[in-house]
């Protein structure tokens, strides 16, 4: 027990050191490095998310680094096409208004360090296997009544729901209910490990499960860590995984 005591004690003071070096490191601009200079480009990558609106279609292209492109012309693309894009690439605006929204810095936090203004896009490749599903997947939610709502509590996507939905949350205090946690995993691999509890490699099979639903909501941090904690739970004991992973 006093040795368990030790362990906890250390982790929390590596875990206050990381923090303030992290913090500190975000603050000040270190690790916001980029492969690509402001301008017009060319740039090559894998569609990875959609978003429409009436005057504009909004996607996020994963190449080098992930970038933010908005395109203003008809959209015939899918989720996992492989395309160029040619347009004038920038640095999203920061908050100018102190304690307010500042875009810049969510971009940032998704490791999105550009935003292009496209005028051409030209298919290069299809989806692949897994990118197809996803795309599948994606349409078949969009043919069903409160899509919106199904695709943030399903795959933790909000870029359908309303801003003044997503308001009412904040203000509530229960805008954690829109976000795919630990608990929505834990709850999953339950139901599945009840289904299957007869079939020998259930463990192995619930677990593949798994990684592909962290790739349907696109590796989010509180997915892969209820992931990992399945996973690992079966060899290492349930203790020792709290302190890895909480």
């Amino acid at each position: 027990m006093k040795k368990l005591k030790n362990i906890l004690q250390y982790k929390i003071l590596i875990l206050i050191i990381v923090t303030i070096l992290y913090v500190f490191i975000i603050t000040n601009n270190f690790l916001y490095k980029t492969n690509y200079s402001e301008g017009y480009n060319e740039i090559e990558g894998t569609i990875i998310d959609i978003v429409k609106d009436e005057t504009k279609t909004t996607f996020t292209l994963k190449s080098k680094e992930k970038i933010k492109v908005n395109y203003y012309n008809e959209f015939n693309y899918e989720i996992g096409d492989y395309i160029k894009v040619k347009g004038d690439l920038k640095v999203p605006s920061g908050n100018t208004i102190f304690n307010l929204f500042d875009y810049r810095l969510y971009l940032m936090s998704n490791k999105i360090y550009h935003i292009m203004n496209a005028d051409e896009i030209i298919k290069i490749d299809s989806s692949e296997c897994l990118y197809k599903i996803k795309s599948l997947i994606y349409k078949k939610i969009d043919n069903l009544k409160s899509e919106n709502y199904i695709k943030t509590f399903v795959l933790g996507d909000k870029s359908d729901l309303e801003n003044n939905i997503k308001t009412i949350y904040q203000e509530n205090g229960i805008s954690h209910l829109l976000a795919i946690s630990g608990m929505h995993i834990s709850l999953l691999a339950g139901i599945l490990k009840f289904i299957l509890k007869k079939i020998k490699f259930n463990h192995l099979i619930i677990s593949s499960f798994l990684i592909f639903y962290s790739f349907l909501t696109n590796f989010t941090p509180s997915v892969i860590r209820a992931t990992l904690f399945f996973i690992f739970s079966k060899k290492i004991n349930i203790m020792k995984l709290i302190i890895i992973f909480c």
